[in-house]
């Protein structure tokens, strides 16, 4: 009798440990809990060369709509550090092993909560790229980068590079280029090997391939919500990943340039308010509703309000075409003027500057103007009621 109550007892043992062994595991997976909640998932993707950070991105992602953002961050922008109670750049901030007080300086500066990061160094990040065979990209021109070690020659058109190839092609800056180009290239680096990973989904069903993958980065997530997280970058629309970054003002301090978002810092929070918004809304193409075509016209004798206007809609995705003068500098009222019978394109833009006065009309007859691109799908005239950022009432 004893020794069958001591083997029942240890069967029960067994199957207490195996039990709590199995709900640690499931609860250690924080990506496959939130997917079940239809939560939102942002990850920041920190890329690194040794010790030093290169790049930042949040990725934003609507686990209803399946709808993504990539929201570049550059690590020069301009912030008051507490921890040093001084003016300096945020990437100073960073540490490999302790990556906490960057992340919480991007939530501050975004208005985001991100709850879960992952560290790749630009090596490991050229071997998850083999991994998965490859990535393919479109290059515009052709390219030459020459290294200290060897000359690498992408030509223009449809490619697929290796790892290797993939890290330089992202690091690559031509001279005198400007910082969009250079951020729009990597945010495409990190579309490419999202799609990728997409196509080649079941290589993560293997242990080999989820222990490399695990292996190549740091991440507050365990094995298991790492592995969920790519497994669901399938699901991901990556063709229709919206691509952002961060306007705003260069200015030297020191000996280092910094990047001051406009408007202290709110306009940026409007623009990923706003992208979080496209992403949950299943009824608009991201694409189609951050990248509208406007023409800005100044009706106001106020120089260069135009330009700062048009700041204000780059930040949010949108394409400026044309900037100019309206017919006279005395308008009392803003307007928004929409070149199609489409309401919720115009409504859009109004929404972004406060502007109540939105008209809608397939010509531009309405305008007597003859300076117009006819490309553009909306058009904004500045009032005397605007004050560079909303309509006053």
């Amino acid at each position: 009798m004893d020794k069958a109550f001591i083997f029942l007892v240890l069967i029960v043992l067994v199957i207490v440990s195996a039990g709590v062994f199995i709900f640690s595991q499931i609860r250690a997976d924080k990506i496959t809990a939130a997917l079940e909640k239809k939560e939102n998932l942002n990850v920041l993707f920190l890329l690194k060369d040794g010790d030093t950070l290169m790049y930042s991105e949040v990725f934003l992602y609507n686990s209803r709509t399946r709808k993504g953002s990539l929201f570049d961050i550059p690590g020069n922008i301009g912030s008051i550090l507490t921890t040093v109670n001084k003016m300096g750049s945020i990437d100073s901030l960073f540490s490999v092993k302790k990556p906490l007080p960057f992340i919480e300086k991007v939530e501050e500066l975004t208005g985001l909560k991100i709850p879960y990061y992952m560290i790749i160094d630009k090596r490991d990040l050229a071997r998850i790229v083999d991994i998965f065979d490859g990535i393919k990209l479109f290059i515009p021109n052709p390219v030459e980068i020459i290294n200290a070690d060897n000359l690498v020659l992408l030509p223009a058109g449809n490619v697929v590079l290796d790892g290797e190839k993939a890290v330089t092609y992202m690091e690559y800056n031509e001279k005198g280029e400007m910082s969009v180009e250079s951020i729009s290239r990597r945010q495409k680096v990190l579309q490419a090997l999202f799609l990728k990973i997409g196509e080649k989904n079941t290589l993560l069903n293997s242990r080999t391939v989820d222990t490399l993958l695990y292996t190549s980065l740091k991440s507050n997530l365990s094995k298991n919500a790492v592995v969920a997280f790519f497994k669901e970058i399938k699901m991901l629309d990556s063709d229709k990943l919206v691509f952002q970054r961060v306007l705003g003002t260069n200015r030297k301090i020191g000996d280092k340039l910094l990047l001051f978002p406009h408007y202290e810092g709110k306009l940026l929070k409007e623009t990923v308010n706003q992208t979080v918004e496209s992403l949950a809304n299943a009824e608009i193409s991201s694409n189609s509703s951050l990248h509208l075509q406007i023409d800005i016209l100044n009706g106001t004798g106020q120089n260069g309000l135009a330009g700062r206007t048009a700041q204000v809609f780059k930040s949010f995705g949108y394409t400026i075409l044309n900037l100019s003068n309206y017919s006279t500098d005395s308008l009392e009222k803003t307007f928004v003027l929409s070149r199609s019978m489409d309401t919720e394109a115009a409504d859009k833009i109004a929404e972004i500057i406060k502007c109540k006065n939105v008209k809608y009309s397939n010509t531009i007859d309405i305008l007597n103007e003859n300076i117009l691109n006819d490309s553009s799908d909306v058009i904004v005239v500045l009032g005397k009621d605007f004050d560079g950022r909303y309509c006053k009432d």
